[in-house]
C-alpha cells in the first residue's frame, strides 16, 4: 500500500514538473495535538483506553514552499516547530488491595508533560476553484518529526482529610527526560482538506504513525535500589508490555500566508 502511495506522488510529481507551475513562499500557524497510541488496551485502567496518559496540545509555526501547477495539482512541504504540553487535574492516587481497587483519600498527584518537536512535511495535494481566488482541496503524504526533549514531572500534595485544604506549596517528585522510553524519531502519513482564498490558506488533518515510537527494553522500567522495580518474581518483565508497541498520532490544523508569489 505505501509503495502505491509513493508511486502515485511520483506520477504526480512528474506532471508537475511538466505543466506550467507557480512557486510559493509562506509561513503558517496553528494547533497540534501528540497522541501516543497503544495496539491494545491497557490493563491497569479501567476504561481500557488505548491512549497511553494524555495528549499533548500546544502549538506550531513554520515556513512553507508550494509548487502549484495550472491543473490543479501540486507539492507542498513544511518545516515546523511544535511545543506541546500536558497538565493532568489532581487526584487521588489509586491503589488495588486484596483484588479491590481504592485510593489513598489523603494524597493527590499531578502529571506534568511538555515535547519540543520538530517537523518536515512533504505533502502531494490538489485545488480545484470554487470561485475567482477560491479553492478547496486535499493532500496526503508523509512527515518526519524529530522531538528534540521530552519531560515529564510529578507533583503530589497531601490534605488533611478535607479536600478544600491543602499543603500550599505541592511536592515535585519526579523531573524525567522521556528520551529514556520513547525513540526521538517519527515517521507519519497524513491526510486532510485545504481551503485557499486568495494568498490565506487553512488546512487540516491527521497523521497516522508508521512506526513504533517506544523503547522496547526500557520502557517502564522503574529502578529502586539498582534493581528494575517491574521485574517479577520469577524473573519476567513488566506484565504490562503491551505498551511497548503502538504508535505516535498526530492531529493539526495550521493558518498560513504566502508572502511571495511567482508568475505562471
Amino acid at each position: 500500500m505505501k509503495k502505491r502511495v509513493l508511486l502515485v506522488m511520483a506520477v504526480m510529481a512528474s506532471m508537475v514538473a511538466h505543466a506550467e507551475v507557480e512557486h510559493n513562499l509562506g509561513v503558517q500557524v496553528g494547533w497540534v495535538q501528540q497522541l501516543y497510541r497503544l495496539n491494545k488496551p491497557s490493563q491497569f485502567e479501567s476504561d481500557k483506553t488505548k491512549l497511553y496518559k494524555q495528549p499533548l496540545n500546544g502549538g506550531r509555526i513554520g515556513f512553507v514552499y508550494e509548487l502549484e501547477s495550472e491543473m490543479g495539482m501540486g507539492l507542498f512541504t513544511a518545516i515546523n516547530y511544535a511545543y506541546t504540553w500536558h497538565r493532568s487535574a489532581w487526584e487521588e492516587i489509586p491503589y488495588t488491595e486484596e483484588g479491590q481497587k481504592s485510593k489513598f483519600s489523603g494524597v493527590e498527584y499531578q502529571y506534568q508533560a511538555r515535547a519540543h518537536t520538530l517537523d518536515i512535511n512533504l505533502q502531494a495535494q490538489y485545488k480545484f476553484e470554487l470561485a475567482d481566488e477560491t479553492f478547496l482541496g486535499i493532500y496526503t503524504g508523509p512527515s518526519f518529526q524529530y522531538i528534540g526533549k521530552y519531560e515529564s514531572k510529578d507533583y503530589f500534595r497531601l490534605n488533611d482529610g478535607n479536600s478544600r485544604y491543602y499543603i500550599d506549596v505541592p511536592l515535585e517528585y519526579n523531573t524525567e527526560d522521556m528520551a529514556r522510553y520513547y525513540k526521538q524519531w517519527n515517521f507519519t502519513w497524513g491526510l486532510g482538506l485545504l481551503f485557499q482564498y486568495d494568498i490565506f490558506y487553512i488546512r487540516g488533518g491527521y497523521d497516522f504513525g508508521l512506526v513504533n515510537p517506544y523503547k522496547v527494553n526500557y520502557f517502564g522500567d522503574i529502578i529502586i535500589d539498582g534493581k528494575n522495580a517491574f521485574v517479577m518474581t520469577d524473573g519476567t518483565h513488566n506484565p504490562d508490555d503491551r505498551l511497548t508497541r503502538g504508535r505516535l498520532d498526530n492531529w493539526n490544523i495550521t493558518l498560513g500566508v504566502f508572502f511571495w508569489q511567482s508568475d505562471k
